[in-house]
């Protein structure tokens, strides 16, 4: 199934909404400080306070969060609430990763290595071209379960 990238779409509905920066009803850019395998933290534009994870609703498809990532986000009441939805990536593009082993990879700007038990590796994928340590995949969020995992999508 092809996904159709709705973004721009998106900006434009939000932007005909209106918002104003002193009611805390406003777009906002988060970026990414620290990631796994520490705890993922953000900043908002404009402050120096690193706010947690849990403070956001965050889509899968904005995954994984490597330090730097800038992220589109929107109070989801008001500025009191203390929540924000996370509407896209802005600093989006393939995410690459580099295989640490044949079962375990290391995505590109990040310090954690995610195991099998993290990973899909789609099986006619493997029968075709053997991973190893050091080959170059590119990656892409999915949810199995209640977990999120990272699916090999490509060896380059």
């Amino acid at each position: 199934m092809v996904q159709t990238d709705k973004t721009l779409q998106l900006l434009k509905l939000l932007a005909g909404l209106g918002g104003n920066p002193a009611d805390g009803l406003a777009l906002r850019i988060a970026e990414v400080k620290t990631t796994e395998p520490d705890e993922v933290t953000l900043i908002m534009s404009g402050t120096n306070i690193a706010l947690d994870l849990d403070l956001f609703e965050t889509p899968v498809d904005v995954y994984p969060l490597r330090v730097g990532d800038r992220l589109l986000v929107y109070p989801l009441v008001t500025m009191d609430s203390g929540r924000w939805a996370v509407l896209a990536k802005v600093t989006s593009g393939k995410v690459m990763a580099t295989m640490k082993s044949a079962n375990s990879l290391q995505p590109d700007g990040m310090a954690i290595t995610y195991n099998v038990d993290r990973l899909l590796i789609p099986a006619d994928f493997t029968d075709v071209r053997q991973l190893k340590a050091g080959d170059r995949v590119g990656i892409a969020p999915v949810v199995d379960g209640d977990r999120l995992k990272y699916m090999i999508l490509n060896k380059y």
